[in-house]
């Protein structure tokens, strides 16, 4: 196996050889059972925890989970009140959006997809095209609350002539140059944020982290604080061939912009309330409801319970009612003795 590498050891430092075929010859050495065999444990271990941490580095999401952690994000009453407070009349199509997402706890990118022939007045019920195609059922019936059956039927009633102009989608998009018949999440994802500042609900949580690619890292960290630099500067102070400052740039577009030659950094906010927050509202309301959670599993239309189970954290509140109700026995007459 060794010999597939042209390589004359003898007499040549490991060091000097170039990072390729270094990598090569550790593909090729660690793949061979007779060399691993004649190590001891502790050195198996040692190269074992060494792949383990480079891969778990390289790989990483070093940023927050992608829809926040569940305690900080979600959204109380409060600042829901507040969030559809702050529509404008002209954005009621927007608002419909939004509440039918927490009327029915549904992901953004189902929400938008919902079509004229999902909705069934007569039996009071909803077709969810889930996102989630590992789901044991793609597509689920929902019963709507007479509320949320109201305002459909008010909305598909008046913008009736553009819903079949798209194709029978609900949230129809009115953007140009869409590529899509309804609005897409992202648009959406846009609108919420504008509301969200609009209420004073526009907190944020930290900045979204470049991944660890020690180049691309290098970088970031030298541009971080600083006005945008000329590329001459970049190979200069970092030693980065043009070409490899390209590829960073390529690669990490969503983190390095490049204008009249020179490179500045953008940091990505980590907002607290995201239109998946909603979402997590109705799980909540859910649990404070004292809905059981298996059938919080099905509304929520979750694989694994133990995905409904984060709603189910009691809270100190629920704690210190049921140790204050665990000896509400009825009263009775104390014995004399």
């Amino acid at each position: 196996m060794l010999q597939a590498i042209n390589l004359q050891v003898v007499g040549l430092e490991l060091n000097a050889l170039p990072i390729d075929q270094k990598a090569k010859l550790l593909s090729e050495l660690v793949q061979d059972k007779e060399i691993l065999w004649q190590l001891p444990k502790n050195k198996l271990k040692q190269i074992s925890k060494a792949i383990s941490k480079v891969r778990k580095l390289k790989y990483a999401r070093r940023r927050q989970p992608k829809y926040g952690l569940f305690g900080a994000k979600t959204m109380d009453l409060p600042e829901i009140d507040a969030f559809f407070s702050a529509f404008k009349p002209e954005e009621w199509r927007y608002k419909v959006l939004f509440l039918t997402q927490a009327f029915l706890g549904l992901r953004i990118g189902e929400v938008v997809k919902i079509k004229l022939e999902d909705i069934d007045f007569v039996n009071k019920q909803i077709r969810i095209h889930t996102e989630k195609q590992v789901h044991y059922e793609t597509d689920v019936f929902m019963a709507m609350h007479e509320k949320l059956e109201t305002l459909l039927l008010d909305y598909t009633t008046i913008y009736e002539k553009e819903i079949k102009e798209h194709d029978n989608y609900i949230f129809f998009s009115v953007q140009r140059n869409c590529h899509t018949k309804h609005v897409t999440t992202a648009h959406a994802r846009n609108v919420f944020r504008r509301i969200c500042k609009r209420a004073g609900l526009d907190q944020i949580y930290g900045y979204r982290e470049i991944i660890s690619e020690p180049a691309a890292l290098k970088l970031y960290e030298f541009l971080k604080g600083e006005k945008p630099q000329p590329i001459k500067e970049i190979k200069k102070n970092l030693g980065f061939s043009e070409s490899k400052i390209q590829k960073i740039l390529h690669d990490y577009n969503h983190f390095f912009k490049l204008k009249n030659g020179k490179v500045r950094i953008v940091e990505h906010k980590l907002y607290l309330y995201t239109t998946h927050s909603l979402r997590h509202a109705f799980g909540k309301y859910l649990a404070k409801r004292g809905v059981p959670i298996e059938i919080a599993k099905h509304l929520l239309r979750h694989q694994d319970i133990k995905s409904t189970q984060i709603y189910y954290v009691p809270d100190k509140e629920q704690v210190d009612a049921t140790m204050h109700n665990l000896f509400a026995f009825p009263e009775t007459k104390r014995k004399k003795y």
